[in-house]
């Protein structure tokens, strides 16, 4: 349950974001890397609508591992804990669908036109205009794997190159590897239309 609205709490988050952006005549978009608090935002954004990015979890305990040096369990943990609670977000909210919008990375990053005009339909936005050849060649923001030659992860634009490899970086681990993953992860991935196969 919630505690009651108050409509000037709401206000001033709205427009804390929208100083941030320092505009007030554009659709304002925000975004965060967790969906930790997900069953809120409805209650503080009554108005707005989300997406929600998902993401092959061998992919991302890959990353985890690579970027953060985390170990294999834990990496692999961090991707099941967020799995389960958008799952029991899903379940709890009968009307979820209406104002959520769940995506697969695997399919924007492979079918970007496809899935874009699904983004932009989700918010009622005329996407006649835009560039869709533009939107397959942005940069690369940082990515635990391609640095563009630095050590460290960054958040500096990394222009997009054939050698970009973006799924499968799971690939080279052993059998013993995979098994722990179907073990800890493999309900969660099924649940969420992934295959461990």
């Amino acid at each position: 349950s919630f505690p009651t609205r108050r409509s000037s709490d709401l206000d001033g988050l709205n427009l804390f974001l929208r100083g941030r952006a320092r505009t007030q005549n554009f659709r304002l978009i925000t975004k965060t890397p967790s969906i930790s608090g997900l069953r809120y935002f409805q209650y503080l954004f009554p108005n707005a609508k989300c997406v929600i990015l998902i993401r092959d979890g061998r992919d991302v305990a890959a990353s985890v591992m690579t970027g953060f040096r985390k170990r294999f369990e834990k990496s692999v943990q961090i991707w099941v804990n967020a799995g389960i609670y958008l799952i029991d977000t899903i379940n709890l909210d009968p009307n979820f669908s209406e104002n959520h919008l769940i995506i697969r990375y695997e399919d924007l990053v492979e079918h970007t036109t496809e899935t874009l005009k699904e983004i932009f339909d989700h918010f009622s936005l005329d996407h006649s205009t835009y560039d869709f050849d533009k939107a397959a060649t942005t940069p690369i923001f940082g990515s635990s794997f391609f640095r563009g030659g630095e050590d460290k992860v960054h958040w500096k634009p990394v222009p997009l190159t054939e050698e970009f490899k973006t799924f499968r970086r799971w690939e080279n681990w052993d059998k013993k590897r995979h098994r722990q993953f179907r073990d800890i992860a493999g309900e969660t991935m099924n649940q969420l239309g992934y295959s461990c196969e």
